[in-house]
């Protein structure tokens, strides 16, 4: 990845970190699960994989190939069931989150893997191995 598409990751993390209030979707859509990208402009509510789908509309819109990007689900340390977007470059696979603002290889954020997209097929999810 070059140093200007790294400066673009960081740039759409922090701006979708920062516009996007965290929401819950039983308080925002009346149901436990709700899966949608926010407005474009302005200030946006949402959860976890609001901010997933949002980051990753705006990497795609700014060069990033969709091939470079997948969804994760996640554990938190606290057991709670949590989104990511995975970015994929030649150092390795990098985390973008809204817990933790800073973008840190997968194997430093201190999750438990569950499953994610394969790279590169929207529609296929792999189990990850616990210990991975």
């Amino acid at each position: 990845m070059t140093e200007d598409a790294w400066r673009q990751v960081n740039t759409v993390n922090a701006r979708a970190n920062t516009r996007i209030a965290y929401t819950p979707d039983q308080t925002q859509y009346a149901r436990p699960d709700y899966w949608s990208e926010a407005p474009a402009a302005d200030a946006a509510r949402g959860d976890c994989e609001d901010y997933v789908l949002t980051k990753r509309r705006e990497l795609i819109a700014s060069g990033v190939t969709p091939d470079a990007l997948s969804v994760a689900i996640v554990r938190t340390p606290r057991g709670e069931t949590h989104s990511v977007l995975i970015v994929a470059t030649h150092d390795g696979d990098y985390v973008l989150d809204n817990i933790n603002p800073r973008i840190v290889r997968w194997d430093q954020t201190g999750y438990r893997w569950v499953s994610r997209q394969a790279p590169g097929a929207v529609f296929d999810w792999v189990a990850v191995d616990a210990a991975g």
